[in-house]
């Protein structure tokens, strides 16, 4: 089932690659999600959507991790388009920000 989500993926990424002005100039999500590189994410929009394995890897976790996350709903918004999940990289990054703190006894907005 997962190759056939990449090649959904992969699919929908050559579609979104040949829509004039989608992505910047220059950008190329797979080049940016290399296996075994260093994750490139200022390469990405915050308009850009990630799959779980690709958003997982954005956050340094693994995809079960953000899958109990959903699960629990405690973790970074995302969108269910049919049966996929996606995640916008601008919620990735607002969640990322949520958890900032500046020391351990820093509880962060609790309002």
């Amino acid at each position: 089932m997962r190759e056939n989500c990449d090649q959904v993926f992969l699919n929908v990424y050559e579609f979104l690659k040949a829509t004039p002005g989608f992505f910047s100039p220059g950008f190329d999500l797979l080049a940016a999600l290399a296996p075994g590189e260093q994750l490139d994410r200022a390469a990405f929009r915050d308009c850009d959507l990630l799959n779980t394995r690709h958003a997982a890897a954005f956050l340094g976790v693994k995809p079960k991790t953000l899958q109990n996350w959903r699960t629990g709903r405690n973790g970074p918004r995302y969108v269910r388009v049919g049966g996929t999940v996606s995640y916008s990289v601008g919620d990735l990054r607002a969640f990322v920000d949520c958890g900032l703190r500046t020391s351990t006894s820093d509880r962060g907005d609790l309002s």
